[in-house]
C-alpha cells in the first residue's frame, strides 16, 4: 500500500514537472519569437519600423475612413555625410527619427523608408491636421539646431515633407499612396 502511494505521488510530481517544463519552453519560444519579430521589423539605428514591416504586413486600412501619408527626406544628407562623416550622419538619422517619433506619438506609424527617408502614416486624420503635422515636424527638426554647414538652405539640419491626404476607397493601396506622397515631396 505504501509503495502504491509512493508511485502515485511520484507520478503526480512527474506530471507537475512536465507541465512546468512545457510552460517554460512555450514562454521561451514566445520570447524568442518576439525578439526575432522586433529584429525583423525595427530599424536598429533609428529604432523606428523599417521598410520590411511595411512590405511584409501591408498594413490594413481596417475601419479607417481617411489616411494621411507623409514622405520625409533629410535635406542635403549626402553632403552632410560627405562633410561630417557617416558616424555623425548616423547620429543625425537617430536624432531626426527620435524627434519624429516624439511628435507623432502612438497615433501614427513611423517607418524608415530608405537611407534618409521616413514615412509617416496617419489614419482618420483630417487634411488640416496632416498639414500641421508636416509643418510641426519640419519646424521642430530645424529647432534642434543640429549643425549642417554643407546644406544649401540652412546652417542646421532641415527636412522636406510631402503630405498626401485621401478619403479611402476600395481601390487604394499603400504602394499608390506612398507614390503620391513621394510626388508631393518633390513638389
Amino acid at each position: 500500500m505504501i509503495q502504491d502511494d509512493f508511485i502515485l505521488i511520484y507520478e503526480r510530481y512527474q506530471k507537475e514537472l512536465e507541465n512546468k517544463y512545457k510552460t517554460h519552453v512555450i514562454e521561451s519560444l514566445y520570447n524568442s519569437n518576439t525578439v526575432m519579430i522586433k529584429d525583423a521589423y525595427i530599424d536598429k539605428l533609428t529604432k523606428v519600423l523599417n521598410k520590411n514591416y511595411l512590405l511584409e504586413n501591408q498594413l490594413k486600412f481596417n475601419d479607417a475612413i481617411s489616411i494621411g501619408v507623409i514622405m520625409l527626406d533629410i535635406d542635403y544628407f549626402k553632403k552632410y555625410n560627405d562633410g561630417y562623416g557617416h558616424i555623425k550622419g548616423d547620429i543625425i538619422l537617430s536624432s531626426v527619427a527620435s524627434k519624429i517619433k516624439d511628435i507623432c506619438g502612438d497615433n501614427n506609424i513611423v517607418i524608415r523608408y530608405g537611407g534618409e527617408e521616413f514615412l509617416i502614416i496617419s489614419y482618420n486624420i483630417d487634411k488640416l491636421s496632416l498639414k500641421i503635422l508636416g509643418e510641426t515636424i519640419c519646424n521642430q527638426i530645424h529647432d534642434l539646431e543640429l549643425e549642417h554647414n554643407f546644406s544649401e538652405v540652412s546652417n542646421y539640419v532641415t527636412v522636406s515633407v510631402g503630405c498626401y491626404y485621401k478619403i479611402l476607397d476600395k481601390n487604394d493601396t499603400y504602394t499608390n499612396l506612398i507614390e503620391l506622397a513621394d510626388s508631393c515631396l518633390y513638389e
